[in-house]
């Protein structure tokens, strides 16, 4: 055993380091308790409404998002939020695919879990709405035109499919795509 005057600076130092790495498990161990709590409020959201999540779809759905984003997290919030909707699972995959693209394109500015949320909001209420109203004005949609055609695609039941067809008519999917194909070794870690 090492003796000295510095003996005491090494076993502070070490000490020091083990708490450091004594928190940054507790950190860990935490999120993990999140990360566990989130995923079954989706697992519970996928029963309420309907959606086949026997095989956990709807939870890689989110990992896969997250392959882009780097949040799981907000990922799985944002499926909840989309599931949340009238969206089938099919509508619900491509949505948070071309949502990711748009998460990537403003990636400073914008998170995939609140543009699924202005998404969410925006059919709820009935016009543009949070960062998904932020998302398609940086995009080059007129809002006002778009809270026209919303309100009267609502009117006649279809308010689901104008604002999927706005949000396929901005460059969301294409950002998206070009990522995957740049990145691909980086998705795929």
């Amino acid at each position: 055993i090492p003796r000295g005057r510095f003996w005491h600076a090494e076993l502070a130092g070490i000490a020091a380091g083990a708490a450091v790495g004594a928190a940054a498990l507790a950190g860990i161990a935490a999120q993990g308790g999140d990360l566990a709590q989130r995923i079954a409020s989706l697992d519970a959201t996928a029963d309420t409404i309907g959606f086949d999540n026997a095989n956990g779809q709807l939870t890689d759905l989110a990992v896969e998002a997250a392959s882009f984003t780097g949040d799981l997290e907000g990922a799985l919030e944002a499926v909840t939020n989309l599931a949340n909707t009238d969206l089938t699972q099919d509508q619900l995959s491509s949505t948070l695919e071309t949502l990711t693209g748009a998460a990537l394109q403003f990636r400073e500015t914008l998170s995939l879990e609140g543009i699924a949320d202005g998404f969410q909001e925006t059919l709820a209420i009935g016009e543009g709405a949070g960062s998904f109203l932020e998302f398609l004005e940086r995009s080059g949609v007129n809002i006002d035109e778009f809270n026209d055609g919303l309100a009267l695609a609502r009117q006649a039941g279809t308010d689901l499919d104008f604002a999927l067809g706005v949000l396929g008519g901005t460059n969301a999917q294409g950002v998206i795509d070009s990522f995957r194909e740049q990145n691909e070794a980086l998705i795929a870690s």
